[in-house]
């Protein structure tokens, strides 16, 4: 009580001084005087300067300042604005419900399961979004567990899961380092395989920089090799667009020769489409061709089994015609060892047969000087006699102007 008691005096006291101060010798008070931050201000009709405000303090009260949410509040004479409170690290903060502004330090979300989301200097107190539901926008956040994948409007807040586990999408995604692979349906979260290791499983993912090559358990994730690198070991494969050439051991990756260029070299090879055309100084790459296209390229050549014919610019891949066969187009080409004989739309592929090689026309005949004679479907090619000569066996024949006679008993041919 005493304590009390002394207090109300001196309030009492103060407030008749700041009387008479405000105006001396007159019996009535100003509103126009304000009192400093730190007066006492208990009983006083006198208010407090702007920006400040009476607080008690137990039995006395005090002008004490009014400090912004964020800014610090553990100074004398200092008190935070209403709604906001001063917390034990000296600072005001506002307690924001949801859809508020809440940018710290000055004011934090109240409740659980509200988060201060958003630009900088423009947060709001948000409900963080469930499994499957969109994180599109800048005041999304995703709830415990869950993380945002895709960008623009196809954002979705998903599941993030742990190796081995399954990922189906849309609503899982693997923890950092994994990758979701396997059938359709029975995907999973696998760490992908290092240089050397297997491929072959359903769930195989390679690290970065390295392709799975090979077939069934041989499958293995290998190092892909640039041009110029080497590619000796098994466990190296040349990128798209190289070969891996070159004797055993040093061998390299390198870019395929085109038609026209060099293959004379351990390191040179011709590319798809293309074949080197011999072993020595002066090979080079020539483009392979399909039957019935051009070939009019010095550096074409037509695919095994074609033959390059026809006039000069209208030349093309053929395949040559057999025995019998029609040679009256102007692309023929007869298969070695025929000829094409006769004329006009008649003309054919023919077998030439020499000496005593038979020839059964129209599909085979002799060779120039030689006639087809003998017995049916036994025919030979022999030469003609001359004057005089025996003309009695089977396979004979007089030349020109001769004629087989008997003469003196014998078959001969005469004049």
């Amino acid at each position: 009580m005493r304590l009390f008691a002394l207090s109300l005096q001196l309030n009492v006291l103060v407030f008749c001084a700041l009387c008479v101060q405000a105006h001396p010798g007159h019996g009535h008070f100003s509103n126009e005087r304000r009192l400093p931050v730190g007066s006492f201000c208990g009983y006083s009709p006198i208010k407090c300067e702007s920006g400040s405000k009476c607080v008690k303090f137990g039995y006395i009260s005090r002008c004490v300042r009014y400090v912004a949410d964020g800014a610090h509040c553990n100074k004398r004479f200092q008190s935070c604005l209403e709604g906001a409170k001063c917390t034990t690290q000296g600072i005001c903060v506002r307690h924001a419900a949801l859809n508020e502004p809440c940018s710290p330090p000055g004011a934090v979300c109240a409740g659980s399961g509200i988060d201060c989301v958003g630009p900088e200097g423009k947060k709001l107190c948000k409900k963080p979004k469930a499994l499957g539901e969109s994180c599109s926008d800048s005041y999304s956040v995703c709830s415990d567990g869950l993380h945002c994948e895709g960008t623009g409007k196809h954002a979705i807040c998903v599941k993030v899961v742990a190796e081995n586990e399954a990922c189906l999408l849309p609503t899982t995604v693997c923890a950092s380092g994994l990758h979701c692979v396997g059938p359709s349906k029975n995907t999973k979260c696998k760490k992908p395989k290092a240089v050397g290791e297997s491929c072959s499983d359903p769930y195989w993912v390679c690290q970065d920089g390295l392709t799975c090559s090979g077939t069934g358990k041989n499958a293995l994730c290998v190092k892909t090799a640039v041009e110029h690198e080497p590619c000796s070991l098994p466990s190296t494969v040349c990128a798209a667009g190289l070969h891996c050439v070159g004797p055993s051991g040093g061998t390299k990756c390198k870019k395929p020769q085109a038609a026209g260029e060099s293959c004379a070299g351990v390191f040179l090879r011709c590319g798809e489409g293309t074949e080197c055309n011999d072993t020595g100084v002066d090979a080079i790459c020539l483009t392979i061709i399909q039957e019935n296209e051009p070939c009019e390229n010095r550096f074409d050549i037509c695919v095994d089994g074609l033959t390059c014919a026809g006039p000069t610019g209208r030349r093309q891949c053929r395949k040559p015609k057999l025995v019998g066969e029609s040679c009256a187009d102007p692309h023929w080409v007869c298969e070695l060892g025929l000829d094409c004989v006769g004329s006009g739309k008649d003309k054919i592929c023919v077998k030439v047969a020499s000496e005593n090689e038979a020839c059964n026309p129209p599909a085979t005949v002799c060779i120039d000087g030689l006639g087809c004679v003998g017995p049916r479907n036994k025919k030979k090619c022999k030469a003609p006699k001359g004057l005089g000569e025996s003309c009695a066996d089977p396979y004979w024949v007089c030349a020109d102007g001769l004629y087989c006679t008997r003469y003196a008993g014998k078959a001969i041919c005469l004049k």
